[in-house]
């Protein structure tokens, strides 16, 4: 059995997907974006730097939140990792394509990009007599999990790069 290249990856192209959304919109903004020009497994997606007086660490995140709770998160590992990153801030971008949701709260951050530093999402919190973030066991393995609330919106997606995203989710139209 051969095995599957890394880039023909269902979740590798949309996460290519998602990352090509936030760079142009990072380089709209007047951010220089870094990427990993090994094509191998990275640390992380991008970094990014302005005026030549800021730098960071962007991660990029092509996720749904959840459906029936307001949450959403990454890899406890990844998460792991990042926390140990130290002198440069590590932003989360989620670029979430899901819409139609049921529920009325944190609308306005379906089909966008939301995110926030990892040290403010870190914090924690006590919402509805929950603990964020804590610790989820998925299908793909434990993931930390953050509010949504302490998401900033970033940008709206457009409906094409919905559609985009949506080819390649594993959700099969859930959320419609």
């Amino acid at each position: 059995m051969q095995k599957q290249d890394w880039n023909d990856r269902t979740e590798v192209k949309k996460g290519n997907i998602g990352e090509s959304i936030v760079t142009t919109y990072l380089e709209n903004k007047g951010y220089v974006v870094y990427e990993p020009v090994t094509d191998k497994a990275h640390h992380f997606d991008k970094v990014i730097s302005k005026d030549k007086k800021f730098l960071a660490i962007a991660e990029v995140k092509t996720y749904e939140m959840l459906k029936f709770k307001d949450e959403t998160g990454i890899n406890l590992k990844n998460y792991k990792e990042y926390l140990d990153i130290k002198n440069l801030d590590v932003f989360i971008f989620f670029v979430d394509s899901t819409t139609n949701r049921e529920k009325e709260s944190f609308e306005e951050l379906h089909s966008s990009i939301y995110g926030n530093k990892l040290i403010i999402l870190s914090e924690k919190t006590l919402i509805k007599g929950k603990e964020y973030p804590y610790v989820m066991r998925t299908p793909n393995g434990l993931k930390m999990m953050f509010h949504l609330s302490k998401m900033k919106k970033i940008g709206e997606l457009t409906k094409d790069q919905c559609l985009d995203i949506k080819k390649y989710s594993k959700l099969n139209n859930k959320y419609k």
